[in-house]
């Protein structure tokens, strides 16, 4: 195996993982819960636009994980 097999390997491991997907979609759904109950007048542009990044940088780490999972090793042939 290259290294590149088993760092996916590892990366599949961590998709594969209930407790971890669970733990992802848990601070999704808090973050936006709280987007839901904030009030308009209460909450500034700032304090909104930080929950929708936590929303995004999350979604981006899950999509970055599943993406490492997948091997892209390809076969060379040597030329003779």
């Amino acid at each position: 195996m290259t290294p590149e097999e088993i760092r996916a390997g590892e990366y599949r491991q961590l998709i594969e993982n209930p407790r971890l997907k669970e733990a992802f979609e848990d601070i999704e759904r808090d973050a936006f819960e709280t987007l839901a109950n904030l009030s308009l007048g209460e909450t500034s542009e700032k304090e909104k636009d930080a929950i929708i990044q936590r929303i995004q940088i999350i979604r981006d780490l899950w999509t970055r994980i599943d993406n490492q999972s997948k091997t892209r090793a390809t076969k060379v042939q040597q030329v003779v």
